[in-house]
């Protein structure tokens, strides 16, 4: 009975060990949770303007927005797609557009290409259901550079890091839509840049929770 108990012991310690192990202030387990972040949350997408909102498919625009200058960067990047073939224009309406609209709408090969995002900004939003937008890479972790000590009150820890961005797509490289997108291309350059993370320390291991 003894020797049951006395394993018993050692099981239940080993995995203690174990548990603790995933809150320890290390290398390893900053790198995990920030690629864990980083693998839902990294997508880069083209925008309708530099610095925008990703476009998100099925859109609808009023007809009038097409000769305004300041509505420029949406259409030639909305016509740049449509030559591509990637979507396709017809009338209609939708949300705020009651009349006179036009709705972009993905192609068949569009929609081999377009990541489904299951939540986007309603005001572009024409069909029920899910909306897509063309995401062109992502960004991946490269090094944990450093940490602060982990607060012991507060359980939370800043950790900088290096990340990189990979392109997940060949039509990334066409150059009739890099024309457009330049982006695409700055994105790349951003391969060794540092940034930060604020993660906190939970019973379960390390959380991020933002920049």
């Amino acid at each position: 009975m003894i020797k049951v108990l006395s394993a018993s012991l050692i099981a239940a310690a080993v995995l203690l060990s174990a548990c603790s192990a995933k809150n320890d202030a290390n290398e390893k387990n900053f790198a995990s949770t920030i690629s864990e972040n980083l693998e839902r949350d990294g997508l880069l997408c083209i925008g309708p303007t530099l610095g925008g909102r990703p476009l998100d498919f099925p859109s609808v625009y009023w007809n009038s927005s097409f000769s305004e200058q300041s509505e420029t960067p949406t259409s030639t990047r909305l016509v740049a797609l449509e030559k591509a073939g990637f979507i396709e224009r017809s009338p209609g309406t939708g949300l705020m557009v009651v009349k006179d609209g036009t709705v972009f709408r993905l192609t068949e090969a569009g929609r081999k290409i377009a990541t489904d995002i299951p939540e986007s900004e309603p005001f572009s939003r024409v069909d029920n259901g899910k909306t897509a937008a063309f995401c062109y890479g992502k960004q991946v972790l490269d090094k944990v550079i450093n940490w602060d000590t982990p607060d012991q009150i507060a359980h939370e820890t800043a950790v900088r890091y290096t990340y990189k961005v990979i392109l997940l797509e060949p039509w990334a490289s066409n150059q009739a839509l890099a024309a457009q997108f330049p982006e695409i291309a700055e994105s790349e350059k951003t391969a060794g840049l540092q940034a930060s993370a604020i993660l906190d320390q939970t019973s379960d291991g390390w959380r991020y929770r933002g920049q």
